[in-house]
């Protein structure tokens, strides 16, 4: 339960937020720190300067996941040159996946990980 106590000072520009949000930045950190610098919601800018940086929101939604209300994610993006070159959503409750990588997207699932290419809906 402390981990959904919020906090006064928790963002990188003095929002609030929740223990949670640090508990789930920390895992990324741990597995993405190595491929380049790391911009978080939470914390702002992590590690030595790099050509590469990632852009990433832990846990978008937390107070959606705190109030129980079905709508959270993840978001990372992948910059390089002051470009964007890969991009991952992921809606934790229904476990979908959207990616971005060279200029084609991609939908996939955590429980089944084979990517499959989106195609624009030219009628929208």
């Amino acid at each position: 339960q402390n981990d959904l106590k919020l906090c006064s000072k928790l963002g990188y520009d003095e929002n609030q937020g929740y223990e949670l949000d640090l508990k789930c930045e920390q895992i990324f950190i741990k597995y993405l720190s190595c491929f380049g610098q790391i911009f978080s919601e939470e914390s702002g800018l992590i590690g030595k300067d790099n050509p590469k940086q990632m852009i990433l929101d832990p846990l978008d939604g937390s107070s959606n996941f705190v109030s129980k209300i079905p709508f959270y994610g993840t978001s990372i993006a992948l910059i390089e040159k002051d470009q964007a070159k890969s991009a991952f959503v992921c809606n934790l409750v229904s476990q979908e996946i959207f990616a971005f990588n060279n200029n084609q997207a991609f939908k996939s699932n955590l429980s089944d990980p084979k990517y499959s290419p989106l195609t624009p809906n030219l009628f929208s």
